[in-house]
């Protein structure tokens, strides 16, 4: 199952990629320059649509954890009604997760907001009581780097281009494409726009898979233009990362320094590692085409895609649906992606979101965080409540070697607490015969070793037995610590465990 996983979602990819840029004109549109020309809409309002429809059938076989997700529901829908990009570092978008469910017989939406800059990305969902934020630039810091996130932004449409250049000329085109006039509505207006129709199924992906590679292994030239633009792009980020490494070794970065300003030395080292993987890959496929070609996820597999252009040839909607269905039996799911824009390069001003007392999406604790966010009267709480996900549970087995247990109270290794409970350990209070520990509320839990108490946020607590000190451990009840954090302990006899129980809402 692991392989057809893998292999489905490479199918998906590959038809992402061939049926939406063709390198041979189709009606005497140029299919390569419409692509690359989308990469110069620089701001534009719009609109967005994705849906996940599952089809009738015991489809848990074929879409594997997919099928869980779906199980209750007719479908999902993202449905961004307002998207605004500003620049090319700079958008917002608004809109609402609608959800048709086969045990509920009304339509749920759950309205949602985002923006982008340079260096976050802020998310609003109704019943969230807190924003999500993505650092964008956390990594960078963490590394001690200050990289300038608009020359990035910048890089990434320049190695864009050189990758459209490159990679557009050598894709095949489908066997279904073709090109007509047609009239649609875009922004409350009819427009008489250009369409570009292609279909794509399985069977034809490895056909087109092997020709793109022997495409590109025979394109030298084109392989040279893009590592020599790529090189050109890439060395300015390089050498200011270089410039603020804290490197003591002026020897070696002399020699990083000598090499990386040596272009031809740089492209043809690349141009030859390329090249070698092209033959490579070649050969391997060349090994399995016959069992890519009868497996039966690629044969349930199929893919289409409407592009509408304006006058100007800029693409202004774009309609893809793409089906996985092993067979009727099995059912399977149905992805649509529907973009619309127009006011293309105009005068755009992004909304954006106040990320004040936001949850950091790379948090150690954002589970907690967000389920302890969460308003339990929004739509999204009862959703939550009515399937479980209100809270989680942990399972001490009574047999577990970091467990003891003496006259009936249960005791876990200090060192092995934060696997059940969401605390911290503070280690340095060890050496000042104490056990100290932190959750993801600031809440700050103190047990002094050999005293039967705890001190919970500056309150004291008697309890039947405390902390203590044993064989180079320290052990701490778990009782105490538990309903001092706010989980129910419950023992389970039958199964010899210790349950946790923490209910957010």
């Amino acid at each position: 199952m692991k392989s057809k996983k893998l292999l489905a979602l490479i199918a998906i990819l590959a038809c992402c990629i061939l049926v939406f840029a063709a390198c041979e004109p189709v009606s005497g549109v140029n299919l390569n320059n419409i692509m690359k020309s989308s990469l110069n809409q620089e701001s534009y309002e719009g609109r967005s649509r994705i849906t996940i429809e599952p089809l009738p059938g015991d489809y848990s076989e074929s879409l594997g954890e997919l099928a869980a997700m779906l199980a209750f529901v007719q479908s999902i829908e993202l449905d961004f009604y307002e998207v605004k990009q500003q620049d090319l570092n700079t958008a917002s978008v608004k809109g609402n997760l609608n959800i048709v469910s086969q045990s509920i017989p009304i339509p749920m939406s759950i309205p949602l907001a985002m923006s982008i800059t340079s260096d976050k990305i802020v998310i609003q969902v109704e019943g969230i009581e807190r924003p999500l934020v993505y650092e964008l630039i956390s990594d960078y810091s963490e590394l001690g780097l200050d990289i300038d996130m608009t020359l990035l932004a910048s890089a990434d449409v320049d190695v864009a281009r050189l990758l459209l250049d490159y990679l557009v000329p050598n894709l095949p085109n489908p066997n279904k494409i073709n090109y007509s006039n047609t009239t649609i509505e875009l922004n409350g207006e009819q427009k008489n726009v250009g369409k570009i129709h292609a279909e794509l199924d399985g069977a034809e992906l490895v056909d087109l898979i092997q020709i793109t590679l022997r495409n590109l292994a025979q394109d030298e030239e084109g392989l040279r233009d893009f590592l020599s633009g790529l090189y050109d792009v890439l060395l300015p980020i390089i050498e200011n990362v270089i410039d603020q490494s804290d490197s003591e070794d002026n020897v070696a970065i002399g020699f990083v320094r000598a090499y990386l300003n040596n272009k031809t030395l740089v492209t043809e080292f690349l141009y030859t590692t390329i090249t070698q993987g092209y033959q490579t890959a070649l050969k391997e496929f060349s090994g399995i085409e016959q069992e890519l070609a009868d497996d039966e996820v690629l044969s349930g597999i199929s893919a289409t895609a409407d592009i509408y252009l304006d006058s100007s040839l800029n693409i202004v909607r774009t309609d893809y649906e793409l089906v996985i269905s092993n067979s009727p039996e099995e059912g399977g799911v149905v992805i649509r992606v529907t973009n619309e824009q127009w006011n293309i390069n105009g005068d755009i001003e992004a909304d954006l979101l106040d990320d004040t007392n936001g949850i950091n999406l790379e948090s150690y604790y954002l589970e907690q965080q967000i389920l302890s966010s969460i308003d339990p009267n929004s739509l999204i709480g009862q959703l939550l409540s009515a399937s479980g996900y209100n809270q989680t549970t942990s399972y001490i087995w009574i047999d577990d070697p970091s467990v003891y247990v003496d006259n009936g109270t249960s005791f876990i290794s200090a060192y092995e607490i934060s696997y059940y409970l969401d605390v911290e350990l503070d280690w340095w209070s060890l050496y000042s015969d104490q056990i100290i520990l932190y959750d993801y509320t600031g809440t700050t839990i103190e047990l002094p070793l050999g005293q039967n108490k705890i001190i919970v946020d500056g309150v004291e607590y008697e309890v039947p037995r405390g902390a203590f000190e044993a064989e180079y451990d320290y052990y701490v009840p778990i009782r105490a610590v538990a309903e001092a954090l706010g989980y129910e302990v419950i023992w389970d006899a039958e199964f010899q465990t210790i349950d946790l129980i923490k209910t957010y809402f």
